[in-house]
């Protein structure tokens, strides 16, 4: 994993653009951390799934239509 000090937070590496994320919450999260894990920003992808789900569980963070 390189150092996200020098990194931006995004890029146009991160960015999924027209793509089928799938249809529920843990699908698309999986999804967005597997994007993440290829481009060496995460080393725990299942404890990332984990804290996401669980910040879902508080209160949706998606929009609807988006």
């Amino acid at each position: 994993m390189t150092s996200t000090a020098s990194q931006p937070i995004i890029n146009t590496d991160l960015v999924l653009l027209d793509v089928d994320a799938g249809g529920d919450k843990q699908t698309v999260i999986g999804r967005l951390v597997n994007r993440l894990a290829d481009a060496g920003r995460t080393h725990d992808s299942d404890g990332l799934i984990a804290a996401a789900m669980a910040r879902e569980e508080q209160s949706a963070t998606g929009l609807p239509g988006g």
